[in-house]
């Protein structure tokens, strides 16, 4: 793919829909077939690219086969494939793009600075489109936070002062802003937290050095409607869905009906009927 050609598919996405969802698949959780069947039903309610990764997977061969396997059997339609690495060994030289991530409330520099790092080699080698992503996540329970030890504050009105101030700092640079509650948490990233989020990028876009804005992903533990709408209602313009795909892919349905009517009530107060 062309340079940028994935940030731009993506941002047109959202541009058409103002709130997109995506599927996120775990490499050390299914084989090739099942992740092709999984993004096949999830095409079906309107997915139009995944993202692929998973915490702690160092399997970079896996990655490839699931990727190779799904684009053989998905032909000409185009469906990209973005990389939601661990680490750089999850980087694939099948996949259309990776999110360079760097952990903005990482307490040491190893998943801000030097992690990050490890990847240039390979993005280089492969030749991939890389999409700056400022990530954040905001449950100390979830897997990524026991592996990270990320600086989550217990109170939410400090998280929402924290986070908001590291958006604004990370809308100075990149063109992708993850808020991950962890996968599978039962405790999702907090309407608060969204929308302060959503109101901080908007202060930074006067200053911000490209014309483009902020690409808001919310992802972990969106797995019913209720949490789906209070995320699209709160501002979240990529909803990430991971596993609920794996484990309750029946859901899927209401999960999108309850994007669809959060973004028709965007700027009023949240009422879940």
């Amino acid at each position: 793919m062309s340079r940028n050609k994935v940030k731009n598919f993506i941002r047109n996405e959202v541009y058409e829909s103002t709130c997109i969802f995506l599927p996120l698949i775990d490499p050390e959780k299914v084989t090739p077939k099942e992740a092709f069947q999984l993004l096949s039903y999830a095409r079906d309610f309107g997915a139009r690219a995944s993202l692929i990764g998973g915490s702690g997977f160092k399997d970079e061969s896996k990655v490839e086969e699931i990727i190779g396997y799904c684009k053989r059997m998905f032909g000409k339609k185009e469906f990209p494939f973005i990389i939601f690495p661990y680490d750089a060994s999850q980087i694939s030289r099948n996949c259309d793009a990776v999110l360079y991530l760097q952990l903005l409330n990482a307490p040491t520099t190893k998943f801000l600075r030097d992690a990050p790092l490890q990847g240039i080699f390979k993005v280089k080698e492969y030749g991939v489109e890389v999409i700056p992503t400022g990530y954040i996540i905001t449950n100390k329970d979830s897997t990524a936070a026991k592996l990270a030890s990320p600086i989550v504050p217990d109170e939410l009105k400090d998280k929402v002062k924290l986070f908001t101030s590291l958006a604004q700092y990370s809308a100075l640079r990149d063109d992708f802003l993850y808020l991950d509650g962890g996968s599978g948490t039962k405790q999702p990233v907090e309407k608060e937290v969204i929308r302060a989020v959503v109101n901080g990028l908007k202060e930074m876009e006067k200053v911000r050095p490209r014309d483009e804005e902020v690409v808001l992903f919310v992802g972990g533990g969106i797995n019913d409607y209720e949490k789906a709408y209070i995320a699209a209602q709160a501002g979240a313009d990529v909803i990430v869905l991971g596993t609920l795909l794996e484990r309750e892919p029946e859901k899927l349905e209401e999960v999108v009906r309850g994007i669809e009517e959060g973004v028709k009530k965007r700027g009023l107060e949240v009422i879940v009927t």
